[in-house]
């Protein structure tokens, strides 16, 4: 039995579709070794990726040239993870084998011909109004797909807020949007712990600009972490987007203050919103004059600030990717 990967990932899209494919393919061997795993991935996404253990082929467009290829290695089942491609290169990959998708939005594609739907994020319950008969649908938290570290967490891996001594800023994998400096820059003279999380796609242009500036300053550069899970464990408070990273921190218990940088992102950050957690709002529309003050303000008590979303921290368990994974096993089994 063989399960094909479709996604990518890179300098200009980032490396959640891609991350988020990997720790799925983990937990599919971790419960079946035998299954033979298959990646049709970009030229830049293999060369992050090459200490991965998993065959990877290279394939740059969504095309006829890729469904080829994609044919030819006679996959079971495709999971497909990217926003890139069109409704007609899904309807044949359907045609290929049993086919299943990460939509994150349910507003990009047509997914009448697909098999099952995964959408692990906090509104995803909302989605998807008119399901179809012919569809499986996992949907929520439940179905969130995070790093194997994240499977068995336990207490030990939850450390407590320690007053206000360290804020921790990232902007995922890449900063195409040219944040960083502009949180550095506002936040530089807060009087408090910067720890800056340098993506693992940041140029050098952009790792210079930022060494620049935070020289002899009360900054840490921590350069192209492959997991956040400690630096997020050492931080008072974490400054995110609302990517996949905003469930390891909510995992791990940790104060957060959140900013959309895709569309895809609103959505996460309405819902984090009744459970009060601070959204700077649109990437182009953040004050960053007044960040400094609302920090501030948040930070005076940031367990108090905690405690207004304790009860966001218990609605992911980190266990999703086994979930979706015995989920695809038993499809490709009974076909």
């Amino acid at each position: 039995m063989k399960i094909l990967f479709r996604t990518n990932g890179g300098t200009n899209i980032g490396l959640g579709h891609l991350y988020r494919c990997i720790s799925l393919a983990k937990a599919i061997k971790t419960l079946n070794n035998n299954i033979k795993i298959a990646f049709v991935i970009n030229e830049e996404a293999i060369n992050i990726l090459k200490n991965y253990y998993v065959d990877f082929l290279a394939s740059e467009c969504f095309d006829e040239k890729d469904l080829k290829l994609i044919k030819s290695i006679n996959p079971n089942m495709i999971v497909f993870d990217s926003y890139l491609a069109n409704d007609e290169y899904l309807k044949k990959l359907a045609n290929i084998s049993k086919l299943a998708v990460f939509d994150d939005n349910d507003n990009i594609y047509n997914l009448s011909s697909v098999n099952i739907i995964i959408n692990g994020n906090l509104p995803a319950d909302t989605l998807y109004f008119s399901k179809k008969e012919n569809i499986k649908y996992l949907l929520g938290p439940k179905y969130l797909v995070m790093k194997q570290e994240y499977w068995d967490l336990n207490k030990k891996d939850l450390y407590p807020v320690d007053n206000y001594k360290t804020i921790m800023i990232t902007t995922g994998g890449a900063d195409n949007n040219n944040l960083m400096l502009k949180f550095i820059n506002s936040l530089k003279d807060l009087g408090t712990k910067l720890k800056i999380i340098i993506g693992q796609v940041y140029t050098e242009e952009e790792i210079n600009k930022i060494k620049k500036i935070a020289f002899g300053k009360n900054i840490e550069l921590v350069y192209k972490p492959v997991s956040l899970k400690e630096q997020i464990q050492t931080s008072d408070l974490v400054i995110t987007s609302t990517g996949l990273t905003v469930y390891e921190i909510l995992l791990l218990k940790k104060p957060l203050i959140i900013y959309t940088s895709a569309e895809n992102q609103k959505q996460i950050a309405m819902e984090l919103e009744k459970y009060g957690v601070f959204n700077l709002g649109w990437f182009e529309n953040i004050k960053w004059d007044r960040l400094p003050f609302y920090i501030t303000k948040l930070c005076k008590d940031l367990t108090s600030y905690a405690q207004n979303f304790n009860q966001s921290f218990e609605l992911i368990d980190g266990q999703g990717a086994l979930r979706i994974s015995r989920f695809l096993l038993k499809q490709i089994m009974i076909c």
